[in-house]
């Protein structure tokens, strides 16, 4: 995966990508030794105008000094147009020094209250026999629920290892990892995660556990007697889906808004739509998907075909895996992985699963 702060980078160089057809836009370009976090590039006729991004994600307002150092930065390098673009408010001067230079403020936002329920794919085994009913979801409303944040570890020697937080991730790691006695971490979690709280917004709860514990590998955390186990939970308002499936619900997508602050228009698009990659897929490199975090790996581009082997994907607490053919074309929409860590584990796991065909 990538950082909060790179992620709000794809999503920014990703709506300017839909909203300016005829634009090259790059992300993460220096000129005249000045980065800009994206870049775009249009060819008018014998014209060629440059428009430089600042990026920011932040929980405080932009300042004034924010404002003037990227004012700064694009005369320097020579932009054509600066826009500055934030997930938080700007500070009513840094507003009016932003007007009077001419950058164009931008805010990204998340609405709670809009979200897109997923088409859906059924995954079945050979032979399985065919539905007798169609599957469907239900929208039924918000309500408050309690989220896990963190899953904490305390082994017996001292040492402590937290779960995954990705939400497939953890789901999975504690259905599937074994306690001493025939049953799973989830059964020794959800007691202290579904305990009703009201005061602040978050809790931390720890219970004495004295019990050895076996995880399906050990990427995450390792086989052990866990003295203690500490959880972190959040209060959140959450949607109540009613279906006659299973729903993997990290794969449900939230809408993007990008609202120009001085004029008020704005652009809304489903997250999950947006081309977050890059212009082709290239042999022997990694590349992920989110709703739900998906890692793929580029086998072989063989014309206008690729083969992409699934190599992690957690759904409703199990591990998927597949091979499956997709166009070049489709890149756009496929993040590469950077991340040395994940990448070790993912080639192990590509390994197991060529060496089993």
């Amino acid at each position: 995966m990538i950082s909060d702060d790179k992620f709000i980078e794809l999503i920014t160089a990703a709506i300017n990508r839909l909203t300016m057809e005829s634009a090259e836009v790059q992300w993460n370009v220096k000129i005249e030794r000045r980065q800009f976090d994206v870049l775009a590039t249009i060819q008018a006729g014998f014209y060629h105008v440059l428009i430089g991004f600042e990026v920011k994600h932040k929980r405080r307002s932009i300042s004034v000094e924010m404002i003037d150092a990227f004012v700064t930065k694009a005369k320097d390098a020579k932009v054509h147009k600066a826009v500055f673009v934030s997930t938080s408010d700007y500070q009513e001067g840094a507003i009016r020094v932003a007007k009077r230079h001419d950058v164009d403020l931008f805010k990204i936002a998340f609405p709670t209250n809009e979200f897109r329920l997923p088409p859906i794919t059924v995954l079945a085994e050979d032979g399985s026999p065919p539905f007798v009913v169609q599957p469907e979801v239900r929208d039924l409303g918000e309500t408050d629920a309690h989220r896990v944040v963190r899953v904490t570890l305390e082994y017996r020697d001292g040492s402590k290892a937290n779960l995954p937080d990705e939400p497939s991730q953890m789901t999975y790691y504690l259905r599937k990892t074994s306690v001493e006695g025939g049953s799973s971490l989830l059964e020794a979690v959800d007691p202290l995660a579904s305990q009703p709280f009201t005061n602040g917004t978050s809790l931390v709860r720890r219970v004495v556990f004295g019990r050895s514990v076996t995880p399906p590998d050990n990427y995450f955390f390792r086989s052990g007697i866990v003295a203690a186990i500490e959880v972190e939970i959040m209060r959140i308002r959450a949607r109540v889906l009613d279906a006659n499936v299973r729903v993997e619900l990290s794969a449900v997508s939230a809408q993007v808004s990008y609202e120009n602050v001085l004029t008020g228009q704005k652009f809304e698009t489903d997250l999950s739509t947006l081309p977050l990659g890059g212009t082709s897929f290239e042999a022997g490199k990694f590349y992920f998907l989110y709703h739900p975090l998906r890692y793929y790996y580029a086998d072989e581009v063989v014309g206008d075909r690729i083969t992409l082997y699934l190599v992690e994907s957690f759904q409703d607490g199990d591990l998927v895996a597949a091979i499956l053919g997709a166009s070049p074309k489709h890149s756009a929409f496929y993040i590469p992985l950077a991340d040395k860590t994940i990448t070790k584990r993912l080639e192990e796991r590509l390994a197991k699963m060529k060496s089993s065909r």
